[in-house]
C-alpha cells in the first residue's frame, strides 16, 4: 500500500495512478543502462530522456521543465559538473527533485549537493551497482520525492506493542548514575544531514552532556558528515563547540562530543562504573536500516537514566525508531518528534506519532530550542 494523494490519480477520470516522470544524466553509459532498467521496472515510473552531459539537460530543460518530476544525476561529468548543474536546476526549476548518483570518491561533493538543494543521494560503487538493493532504494528514493512513500501498517506496529515489547525493554533501564550530566540521541534518515545540521548550529554548547546520531548511511560516508558538522560549528564559534565525530568500537564516551554512528554499522552502548562505552556491531538480519534507530534508541535506556535523555526522531522513510522512541517515553525520557511542517519525509516521525512516541511535535526550526531547554 502508497500513500497517494487526489493530485497523483490521472485527470483523464480512469483512476490510474500518475506517472512520476524521471530524467537520468550519466556521463558513464553502463550507469545509464543500469539506471534505465531500474526506472522501467517500475509501473509507476516513467522514464522522459537521458544524458550524458548535464548541458545537454539543461539546455533540454530550457523547453521541456514542465515534463520532469525527478533528475537522476551524476556528480563527476565533462563540461559542467552535477553540483554546478544542480544549482541552476534548483535555481530556475526548483520544483523539480534532485537525487544526486555518485560514487564513493565524491563523499564531500554528495553533501555539498545536500545542502545545495538535491533531495538525497544514492551511491553506485562498482561492487554494488547491479544489486537489486540498489535498484529497490533509487525507485524508493525517487517515490519519496514526490511524497508517494510506501504506506506503514502502523496498526500493526500499535498491536506488536501491546503484548509487552516496551515493558520486557523497560525492565531493563538504567537505575544507576554516570558520569555525565545528560545525553541526547537523534535518528533520521532521509533529510536528515540538512536538518541535523541546522538543529546543531543552533544547540547550546554543553560541556557536560554527550550526543549520538543515528542517520541511515552508506558505509564510507559518515566521517565526512561527521567532520563537515565539526567544521561548521567551529566556524560559528571557534573557542566553544560541539565536537562530532564518527564513533569508534569501544571508545568512551565523553562530555562535548557527539558521536555518529558509522554507516553500514550499529552503534550501541555498555557500562562500566559511571562511563559508557561505545560498541560497534554488524547489523542484524532483522535490521532492514542501518544504522539501526530502533536499536540504538533501545539500547541507550540500559546504560543511561531515562531522565537524563532526549531523543529526537526527525524525517525519513520507513518506520525505524518509532518503537524505539515509544520506548525511551514509556521509561521516563523526553522524546521529540519532527512535525510534518518540516519533515522532508514524514514517515518515520508520522509512525511515531501515530502510536503515541511523542512529548513534543516540533517542525525543525523549533527543535533545537526545546532540547537546549531540556539539556540545561
Amino acid at each position: 500500500m502508497e500513500d497517494i494523494s487526489s493530485s497523483d490519480i490521472d485527470r483523464r477520470g480512469n483512476g490510474s495512478v500518475k506517472k512520476i516522470k524521471v530524467v537520468i544524466t550519466d556521463d558513464s553509459l553502463v550507469a545509464r543502462k543500469f539506471l534505465e532498467k531500474f526506472v522501467t521496472s517500475d509501473d509507476e515510473l516513467e522514464l522522459v530522456q537521458t544524458f550524458s552531459r548535464a548541458t545537454h539537460l539543461l539546455e533540454w530543460l530550457e523547453n521541456n521543465s514542465q515534463m520532469v518530476d525527478v533528475i537522476l544525476l551524476d556528480i563527476a561529468m565533462p563540461e559542467m559538473s552535477g553540483l554546478e548543474a544542480l544549482e541552476i536546476i534548483k535555481k530556475k526549476w526548483p520544483k523539480i527533485q534532485v537525487i544526486v548518483v555518485s560514487s564513493l570518491s565524491d563523499r564531500d561533493t554528495i553533501f555539498e549537493a545536500m545542502e545545495k538543494g538535491a533531495f538525497d543521494f544514492v551511491v553506485k560503487e562498482r561492487q554494488t551497482i547491479e544489486l537489486t538493493r540498489l535498484k529497490d532504494d533509487i525507485i524508493e528514493k525517487i517515490k519519496a520525492s514526490v511524497g508517494r512513500s510506501k504506506g506503514l501498517d502502523t496498526a500493526q506496529i500499535k498491536e506488536s506493542l501491546k503484548v509487552g515489547l516496551i515493558k520486557d525493554v523497560v525492565k531493563k533501564v538504567a537505575l544507576s548514575p554516570t558520569s555525565l550530566r545528560k545525553y541526547f540521541i537523534i535518528g533520521a534518515s532521509t533529510g536528515g544531514p540538512a536538518t541535523i545540521e541546522e538543529i546543531l548550529k543552533n544547540l547550546k554548547y554543553f560541556p557536560d552532556v554527550a550526543g549520538f546520531i543515528i542517520q541511515h548511511m552508506f558505509p564510507g560516508f559518515t566521517s565526512t558528515f561527521a567532520n563537515r558538522l565539526t567544521e561548521q560549528l567551529r566556524a560559528l564559534n571557534p573557542n566553544k563547540h560541539w565536537i562530532v565525530k564518527e564513533a569508534e568500537d569501544g571508545e568512551m564516551v565523553k562530555g562535548g562530543v557527539i558521536y555518529v554512528a558509522p554507516g553500514g554499522k550499529n552503534m550501541i552502548f555498555r557500562k562500566e562504573g559511571l562511563d559508557i562505552y561505545i560498541v560497534i556491531e554488524d547489523p542484524k538480519p532483522e535490521h532492514t536500516y542501518v544504522p539501526n534507530v530502533n536499536y540504538a534508541f533501545e539500547k541507550i535506556i540500559e546504560v543511561v537514566r531515562p531522565s537524563q535523555l532526549v531523543a529526537v526522531l526527525l524525517t525519513g522513510m520507513g518506520d525505524d525508531g518509532a518503537v524505539g522512541l515509544k520506548i525511551i517515553k514509556e521509561a521516563g525520557g523526553w522524546t521529540i518528534v519532527e512535525s510534518r511542517e518540516s519533515a522532508v519525509v514524514w514517515g518515520m516521525p508520522r509512525v511515531a506519532y501515530e502510536i503515541g512516541a511523542y512529548c513534543e511535535v516540533l517542525p525543525k526550526w523549533k527543535i533545537a530550542e526545546a532540547m537546549n531547554a531540556k539539556l540545561l
